[in-house]
This record gives C-alpha cells, sequence and structure tokens, in this order.
C-alpha cells in the first residue's frame, strides 16, 4: 500500500525546517533554502518514474509488473537513504540523501497510480483509486503527529526518521508479496458494459 510512502514523504513535508533547525542547526534562512532542494528533487522524481515505467513496458514487462516495480524500488530506496539522513554528522550529506528520499516519495506515488489504472477492471479503477487514496491520505495525517510525538518524547528526530524508513520498507514488502495479478472483471460484467455501451451511442 501506498500508505508508507505518503507517510515518509509527509514526515518531510510537515517537519523538514524544524528537523533542520532543530536536528542540525541550521539557520532559518539556511533552511529556507535547504527546504526547497528536496522538493525540486521530488519533481524530478515524477518524470523519471514515468519515463522508467514505459521503459519496463516497452521491453515486454507486463503492466502490473512495470508499474510495480519501481514502486518497490522507489520505497526501498527511501527506507534506506532515510537511514543515513537521520544519523550522519554532515549537514550536506544529509540534506543529499533527503533529497534523493523525496525524488523516490514522488516516483513511488506516480507509478502508485499508475498501477491502479492496470490492476483494476476499468469500471473499478475509480474504487481502487480511491481505496489507495485512503491509504495515502491517512499515512499523511498520521505522520506529522506521530513524528512530532516520538521527537517530543525522545528529544531527537533520529527515531521519528527511523519509524518512517521501516513503515516506507514494510509497504515496499506488501507491494512486493501481496500485488501479482490484476484484479479479475466479474463474469456478466463485461457483457453488460459492452450492452451500456451500445444504448450510448
Amino acid at each position: 500500500m501506498i500508505l508508507g510512502s505518503v507517510y515518509l514523504n509527509w514526515v518531510y513535508l510537515t517537519w523538514l525546517p524544524g528537523y533542520l533547525e532543530i536536528e542540525r542547526h541550521m539557520s532559518t534562512f539556511g533552511t529556507g533554502f535547504a527546504a526547497a532542494i528536496p522538493f525540486f528533487c521530488g519533481f524530478v522524481g515524477c518524470l523519471v518514474a514515468g519515463w522508467f515505467s514505459d521503459v519496463l513496458a516497452r521491453r515486454g514487462t507486463s503492466p502490473v509488473r512495470s508499474r510495480k516495480v519501481p514502486v518497490i524500488v522507489a520505497m526501498v530506496g527511501m527506507a534506506l537513504f532515510t537511514v543515513p539522513a537521520a544519523l550522519v554528522a554532515s549537514n550536506v550529506v544529509a540534506l543529499a540523501c533527503i533529497s534523493v528520499v523525496i525524488f523516490l516519495a514522488n516516483a513511488a506515488s506516480a507509478c502508485s497510480w499508475a498501477l491502479a489504472t492496470v490492476a483494476a477492471p476499468p469500471n473499478r479503477v475509480a474504487s481502487l483509486g480511491a481505496a489507495q487514496n485512503f491509504g495515502g491520505f491517512l499515512g499523511g495525517a498520521l505522520a506529522p503527529i506521530v513524528t512530532g510525538a516520538i521527537a517530543q518524547a525522545t528529544h531527537s528526530f533520529v527515531p521519528a526518521l527511523l519509524a518512517g524508513a521501516a513503515i516506507a520498507f514494510a509497504s515496499a514488502m506488501i507491494y512486493l508479496f501481496v500485488v501479482h495479478d490484476p484484479i479479475p472483471q466479474k463474469a456478466g460484467t463485461a457483457e453488460r458494459n459492452v450492452g451500456m455501451n451500445r444504448r450510448l451511442r
């Protein structure tokens, strides 16, 4: 589920300036510039994810797999790069790792929406998209609250970031082991859709 990607993305969306000032002791002025860099990388991530998914499809990868693989790779990468982002002493290295995480978060989001269009029958795409959207917004709603609670309890953002990395990795494993084949269309649905289309013409 996309919850893990959105959760970790929203950790940075809501707490990145505070993290850079409180944990990294950057100035408010410097934080303003530094916090903009990862989200520009996120914009690029959306474009690269679409290109990579198309490359896989052109090479004969199934529609579901060509969308699923980038999501898994991106989420695992998010988890891996969040660990040094939380632990390294260098602010430059930490910001570079965070930029990679946001790049991958947007890549995962883009491909997860493309996945919904090929994993469900045409008359169920909106339902699957709504369920996915709910999971994503649930992660987005929990991220700032849980991160703030952990940071306040531990007086550090490190455990909160590592928790976000674990959630992203768990979501990647769900995609890897649960999502395999497209959702089958119910018997008779296709015939009813054809009949309805003919009546609408």
